[in-house]
């Protein structure tokens, strides 16, 4: 954000939101949240605060489920969960891919029964489709196969409250990409300031801005 693959047509930036005069056609645009500016705060500890949003957010009167994949984020989601919350993950032959061992190892941790799925062959391409199809843009990562490929079978079986940890990554470091600037503090200043004006004008010269 806010730029799309869409000439024309660009994105709210994180924390904003839009308004459009009928009238007048004016269109007004608001930031609402900055988590530079965020004036939270709270007596109660992360781990409370994390515990009571896990909670809510399991509040069903035909219970909830949950996926995970043995990762930092889902795991410590996780650990939160109600005791009835069940368990899903998906299980890939390319061992490359599979996390499915990962995700036994916390739900043995837990003392929970593990679900594990198992994506039919010769279904990648319909779901593909399908998948593209229900897309705004381009989304360039595969992990919407599994998420594909899990919800659905786990709709099959009835579950109507999914919870996950999609999205956690960036608050816990699930990636070591996210510890990126505890390395560039190794890095002189002079030199990020080298690499930062060589992106800028290969980024601008390949996209011919």
């Amino acid at each position: 954000a806010p730029y799309s693959v869409w000439k024309g047509v660009a994105k709210l930036e994180p924390g904003q939101s839009l308004r459009y005069n009928i009238h007048t056609s004016e269109i007004l645009k608001e930031t609402y949240y900055s988590v530079f500016e965020t004036t939270f705060k709270s007596s109660l500890s992360y781990s409370n605060l994390l515990g009571n949003a896990v909670d809510k957010h399991s509040i069903s009167d035909v219970g909830s489920s949950m996926l995970i994949s043995g990762g930092v984020d889902s795991s410590i989601l996780a650990s939160f969960s109600q005791r009835g919350t069940k368990f899903y993950t998906v299980k890939w032959k390319d061992s490359e891919y599979d996390e499915s061992s990962n995700a036994l190892s916390v739900a043995d941790h837990l003392k929970r029964e593990l679900n594990v799925i198992e994506p039919e062959e010769g279904n990648l391409e319909t779901n593909l489709i399908e998948i593209i199809d229900s897309l705004g843009e381009p989304f360039a990562d595969d992990s919407m196969l599994s998420l594909d490929n899990v919800l659905k079978a786990v709709k099959l079986k009835g579950e109507k409250v999914v919870l996950s940890g999609d999205g956690a990554d960036e608050i816990f470091s699930g990636y070591n990409r996210y510890n990126l600037d505890l390395y560039l503090k190794l890095i002189p200043e002079f030199v990020l300031r080298w690499l930062l004006n060589l992106y800028d004008s290969r980024t601008l010269r390949y996209t011919q801005i």
